[in-house]
């Protein structure tokens, strides 16, 4: 990935995709906290670190960008760094 760049329309779409995988990795997390049943919360933490990696992947994408530099708010410096709810970090 590390050559590829992508362009800016398919910057915006990486985006969308990163902050819908964020929201629910933060769901995730919440949920797997509360969760009794030792299944289902094995479950949570699966799909929550395969979307942990996936959201690495995301940002790789991003950072390839034409825009990886822009400060205006969409890229660069974004708060979907993070997957809060239990302290992941992603």
């Amino acid at each position: 990935m590390q050559g590829n760049k992508i362009t800016p329309h398919e910057t915006f779409q990486v985006h969308e995709i990163l902050m819908q995988k964020s929201v629910g990795a933060n769901k995730a997390a919440m949920m797997a906290s509360m969760v009794q049943d030792p299944q289902l919360k094995g479950m949570i933490e699966k799909s929550l670190n395969e979307s942990k990696q996936q959201i690495q992947e995301l940002k790789g994408f991003i950072s390839n960008s034409p825009l990886s530099n822009w400060q205006g708010g969409q890229a660069g410096g974004m708060g979907y760094t993070n997957v809060t709810g239990s302290g992941i970090n992603a």
